[in-house]
């Protein structure tokens, strides 16, 4: 077999296909190779954001429990300064019911800023998604 210098066999087939039809292997390439640069653009964003609102939710649910560690701590003072049982009971029961509620409203806080994050950290993986949708809907190196 006689081996030819000049074309690989790529070279020879996009030359034999002038016109509509012809492939540009190297156009191709480059269009895939940006594909995977965009790509990886899009999940390092993406995990950027994600990174950076959990870190918020960590440092919110830090201060929550440094607080509600100082409120308890009070709360046992107060019961333990109690001149009876029924002041004791009292105090306990009204450190009990704001301590719930404080808990409530900071998870439900926590749990919206939660989803708010997973859909800003996934917008830039949407994005990206819809792009590739969009250019495989038309011919490579168009």
């Amino acid at each position: 077999m006689s081996k030819s210098s000049s074309t690989t066999g790529f070279e020879s087939t996009s030359k034999h296909h002038n016109g509509a039809h012809a492939w540009d292997a190297q156009a191709t390439f480059a269009e895939f190779a940006g594909f995977g640069r965009e790509n990886f653009e899009a999940v390092l964003k993406a995990s950027t954001i994600f990174a950076q609102g959990y870190g918020v939710i960590g440092k919110q649910w830090m201060e929550f429990a440094k607080s509600s560690l100082e409120q308890g701590v009070e709360a046992t003072r107060t019961i333990a300064a109690s001149k009876n049982v029924k002041d004791a009971i009292e105090a306990q029961t009204s450190f009990a019911r704001t301590a719930f509620d404080r808990y409530v409203s900071e998870t439900n806080k926590l749990s919206e800023l939660s989803v708010k994050t997973a859909t800003d950290a996934f917008a830039p993986l949407q994005k990206r998604v819809d792009e590739v949708v969009q250019k495989l809907g038309r011919p490579l190196a168009a």
